[in-house]
C-alpha cells in the first residue's frame, strides 16, 4: 500500500509541470481531479472526481487490500474492499480554494480467515456508510489538498464462524453514528 501511495504521489508531482512551466491555471478551469482519500464519510482509496456544473462536482472512489501472513502454525488471510460515492456542493470559491458541503456514502467488505492448531475462524464485516460533512478544498499548481469533517451513520453486519471447535455462525449487528473525517491529495486536469 505504501508503495502505490508513493507511486501516485510521485505520479501527481511529476505531471504538475511545476519543474518546467509556471501554469496559471484556476481551480474552476479544470472539470477532473484523480488522488487519493481517506474518509471515513465517503470511502478510502483511489478516487475520480467529476464536475458536473458550476455548483456540483461528484466523486467515486474506491479500494482492494488482501494480506496474508503465514508464522509459527498460523495462516491469517485477510480481504477487503470498499467502494465510495461522494456528491459536492459548492459554497464558496475563489482562485485557489474552495468550501463545499458532501454528501457520501460508502460500502465495505473485510473477510479475516484464521487458522491455527486451535481453532478455525471467519470473520465477515459488511458495513454500509452515509454521512453529511463539509470540507475545505486548497488548489496549488494542479495539486488539491481536501480536509472533511462531518457526522455519519454506519451499520456493521458481523458474522463470525468458527470451524474447528465447531460453533455456531453468530450474527451481530452494530449502528453508530459519530463525527467523521478525512484528507486528500489529488491532481487535476
Amino acid at each position: 500500500m505504501k508503495n502505490i501511495i508513493f507511486i501516485i504521489l510521485a505520479f501527481i508531482i511529476l505531471s504538475s509541470n511545476s519543474f518546467s512551466e509556471k501554469n496559471n491555471y484556476k481551480m474552476n478551469d479544470l472539470d477532473n481531479a484523480f488522488g487519493v482519500k481517506l474518509s471515513n464519510i465517503s470511502g478510502y482509496g483511489i478516487y475520480y472526481n467529476k464536475k458536473i456544473n458550476d455548483d456540483f462536482k461528484v466523486q467515486l472512489m474506491g479500494m482492494i487490500f488482501y494480506y496474508q501472513s503465514v508464522k509459527s502454525g498460523e495462516d491469517y488471510k485477510n480481504f477487503n474492499y470498499d467502494i465510495g460515492l461522494e456528491l459536492q456542493r459548492n459554497i464558496y470559491q475563489d482562485y485557489n480554494s474552495r468550501f463545499y458541503i458532501l454528501a457520501g456514502a460508502y460500502y465495505y467488505y473485510d473477510d479475516d480467515h484464521t487458522i491455527n492448531s486451535l481453532f478455525d475462524k471467519d470473520i465477515f464485516k459488511n458495513s454500509y456508510n452515509v454521512g453529511v460533512g463539509i470540507t475545505y478544498e486548497y488548489f496549488w499548481n494542479r495539486i488539491l489538498f481536501s480536509f472533511d469533517a462531518g457526522y455519519k451513520f454506519f451499520e456493521d453486519r458481523i458474522s463470525v464462524s468458527n470451524l474447528k471447535p465447531k460453533v455456531e455462525n453468530y450474527p451481530e449487528l452494530n449502528r453508530v453514528t459519530k463525527l467523521g473525517g478525512g484528507i486528500g491529495i489529488g491532481f487535476m486536469f
